[in-house]
Parts: C-alpha cells; structure tokens; sequence
C-alpha cells in the first residue's frame, strides 16, 4: 500500500473520531495527515512527511487553543444576566405586589418583575433583561 493511501486512512480514521469526541485538536491532527499525504504525493521522503504532520498538527493545535480562549473570554465578557431572547419582549403586568414586585404570565409560567426605575403599576412594559427569576422591566408603556 502506498503511503498517500495510508496517510488518507489515518486522515480519515482521526476525522471520525473528531465526528465522535468534538473536539478542535483532531482537527489539527486530520490536517497534519492531508498535509502529510501532500507530501507523499509529491514524493518527499518518510521523514519529511512525518515533520510535515508534526509541523501543521502543532500549528493547528496552537490554533485552537488560540481559538478555545478567544471564546472563553468572549463568553466571560457577556453579561451573564443579559437574555437576547427575552430582552424587547412586551408583556403585561396584572398584578403589583406590597413589596411593589409585578407578576406576570410569560412563556408559560409565572414570574416576578421589577422596574429598573420607578415604581410598578399594572399595564404594558417591555424586557430590559432578566436577572435571575426576575423580570427587569423599562418605562411603562402606552397601552
């Protein structure tokens, strides 16, 4: 067997397991072995074919934990109480409790909902965020 058909099957033995696990590293090490297999094509010896794997599977593996902690502090820069989904929604305050806390019926269940200024009366307000179990709420609305 020629060693292009052998650096394919390693290639593809490692993507399945990338198919399997997730993670960024086999795919460095699946480009190392086509870059490896380049190298077979174009007839260079074993050796440089093994640096070569040696050299793109390290520069790809930097490259993902580049990539894994440009994410990581993407994520931890967010506000973790922002909710993108619920942030603009309408809903209606029917009643205020004596601690001046609203409940409201949203997406199914019951909630508790609070100004983030002023105080809380039932009609229309729209999301700011959500903190916790509560509801962080902007200006009453015209109805």
């Amino acid at each position: 067997m020629s060693a292009q058909a052998l650096w394919i099957i390693a290639a593809l033995v490692v993507l399945g397991a990338e198919m399997l696990l997730g993670t960024l590293y086999l795919l460095a090490i699946f480009v190392g072995c086509l870059a490896a297999t380049l190298c077979a094509y174009l007839d260079f010896s074993f050796t440089t074919q093994c640096l070569t794997a040696g050299v793109v599977t390290c520069l790809g593996t930097l490259a993902a934990l580049l990539f894994r902690r440009r994410i990581r502090r993407l994520n931890t820069n967010r506000d973790p109480d922002s909710n993108d989904l619920d942030k603009g929604q309408r809903i209606r305050v029917t009643e205020v409790t004596p601690e001046g806390l609203g409940r409201v019926s949203y997406r199914g269940s019951q909630w508790l909902a609070e100004t983030e200024q002023g105080v809380l009366t039932p009609g229309y307000y729209q999301i700011i965020k959500v903190k916790g179990p509560r509801l962080i709420l902007g200006p009453k609305l015209s109805d």
